[in-house]
């Protein structure tokens, strides 16, 4: 059972002082403003939350929360505050997709670029929560009252762009950390709990691989499918390489089984970066987005076979601008920056949906009528199994804030049954000081 603290407490700021480590990390629990909570709707395919930093919670204005990255899972929510070297964030209410506005957190740390990307995974016996930074990731676990640092990720030979490119975890815990320059350039995605890389073909090096990528499944469950984007391979047209469970069990540096390229657009007159702007999957289809200025989503269908083959696409022609992708059961969620208004007169998310055709079509899509040009809306999302979702929305007059939305009620979505569906009970307790964090 998660216990949750119930009142505010912060002191790291005063034992950085004489602790002998360099990262460190607080609490911040119980309704102090330290979120502005702002309920937009009721409303299935909208946004029902939005959710902005107090001007006191880091202490200065121009925080930036969400503009490098977001992550939600069944039970928490989170944003990064890499301008501060900082990350946000608080709680479902038990048995439902509203916030707990009396159960908020902070965690901060002195590492360079803490906060640049993060990744989640819950169930009803562990909360995690990874935190990248420069050339390390951070392991934080609720232990009842805070998530408390348990691990520095770390190996050998990475370089700097380790923990700042792409962070991702399964369901049963196991996170992902991306690396474009590991290798030589030949760049790898690292299994930190198996200790091994995910790394290209043989002779293929400099594509960027691990810009972006997607996990579906577990290894426990014997269906992890793990599909890792190269945007700059063939000449900047861009690949996506697909992992499966026996890929990553039956080597110790895994190569792909197979990958996807670009359909029904011609590489030679378009740089199309496949998948530099996200990369999902979810067993069954794989959603990859193109950087270039037609903006187009291609959607791969796995097949008889097991490989995943060319099935739809969509162009947005500069219309939308889409910067995010995540797959969760039958429901795709882009995220739809706003920043060129009125290219895209107000942000936040498309809802997609598989239909009765075996095709996706557009759902609905969850729009913040005072976007205004500027407003980061939809540069980063997040979608849990049960269908919560994350929008960021980086700009506030700097502060940064974001939304939540629950997509479960949308009309023929269906999420992915998580290994325990048991939500973190709350309590009155909360705890008597803030510890330390284990030295790096």
């Amino acid at each position: 059972m998660h216990c949750r603290p119930t009142m505010l407490h912060r002191s790291c700021s005063i034992t950085a002082f004489w602790l002998p480590v360099a990262v460190l990390y607080c609490i911040i629990v119980g309704k102090a403003d330290a979120f502005n909570y702002t309920r937009l709707s009721n409303d299935c395919n909208k946004l029902n939350w939005h959710i902005q930093q107090d001007r006191s919670l880091l202490q200065q204005q121009d925080a930036e929360i969400s503009k490098k990255d977001v992550a939600v899972t069944s039970h928490f929510f989170a944003a990064s505050a890499e301008k501060k070297k900082a990350v946000v964030g608080g709680f479902f209410q038990e048995g439902s997709a509203d916030p707990d506005e009396n159960a908020e957190f902070l965690i901060e740390n002195s590492t360079d670029d803490f906060g640049e990307r993060l990744g989640a995974s819950s169930d009803s016996s562990i909360l995690q929560l990874v935190v990248g930074a420069k050339a390390k990731a951070f392991r934080y676990m609720w232990n009842g009252q805070a998530f408390q640092q348990a691990h520095v990720i770390q190996p050998n030979g990475v370089s700097d762009e380790f923990g700042r490119t792409d962070i991702t975890c399964s369901m049963d815990h196991h996170c992902f950390v991306s690396d474009t320059k590991y290798s030589n350039d030949r760049g790898g995605v690292y299994m930190e709990k198996m200790n091994k890389w995910l790394v290209p073909p043989q002779g293929r090096s400099s594509e960027d691989f691990g810009h972006s990528f997607g996990v579906s499944g577990s290894l426990s469950g014997g269906d992890l499918h793990v599909a890792v984007a190269a945007p700059k391979a063939d000449n900047d047209c861009g690949r996506v390489y697909i992992f499966n469970n026996a890929d990553v069990v039956g080597s110790h540096n895994p190569e792909p089984s197979s990958f996807v390229t670009p359909f029904d657009v011609s590489c030679s007159s378009n740089d199309v970066y496949l998948g530099d702007y996200g990369t999902a999957i979810n067993g069954e289809w794989l959603a990859a987005l193109s950087k270039n200025d037609l903006e187009v989503l291609f959607i791969y269908k796995k097949d008889a076979q097991g490989e995943f083959v060319n099935h739809q696409r969509f162009s947005f022609n500069n219309q939308k601008d889409p910067k995010s992708v995540a797959i969760v059961g039958n429901m795709l969620l882009l995220g739809l920056e706003s920043w060129d208004v009125p290219r895209s007169s107000s942000g936040g998310a498309g809802v997609y949906l598989v239909g009765s055709d075996g095709n996706w079509a557009q759902s609905t899509v969850m729009e913040f009528s005072n976007a205004a040009a500027g407003d980061d809306i939809g540069l980063n999302i997040g979608l849990s199994s049960d269908l919560k979702a994350i929008v960021s929305d980086d700009a506030r007059g700097g502060r940064g804030a974001f939304f939540l939305s629950d997509l479960s009620c949308v009309s023929g979505a269906k999420g992915i049954a998580a290994l325990t569906t048991a939500a973190p009970a709350t309590t009155t307790a909360a705890p008597a000081t803030t510890t330390a964090a284990p030295a790096t």
